[in-house]
């Protein structure tokens, strides 16, 4: 799975924001910015460089003290919001 191209993200004093270009926005009618939790900019950092679905699961449970279900679920729920969003490639 990979992001698009067009997003780009940026860290402000700890509050992490994925932000389209202009262009990519209008393209997809997109909101001008969305608001990513740490984890969430972790994962999108591993989805810029085409990670599959258990790389990010096991960068959650070696990020965090969670067990595997709640990681699995973690990062199901984040790359379905992605998808519905129309913001990630998955050829799967």
């Amino acid at each position: 799975m990979r992001l698009v191209n067009g997003l780009r993200l940026y860290e402000n004093f700890g509050d992490w924001i994925a932000v389209p270009t202009k262009e990519f926005a209008a393209r997809q009618k997109l909101p001008s910015a969305f608001s990513l939790s740490e984890s969430g900019a972790i994962l999108w950092r591993m989805l810029e460089a085409g990670s599959d679905m258990e790389s990010l699961v096991q960068r959650l449970l070696d990020e965090y003290s969670i067990d595997y279900e709640t990681a699995f679920d973690d990062v199901a729920e984040f790359v379905q919001s992605l998808k519905k969003a129309g913001l990630l490639d998955d050829p799967g």
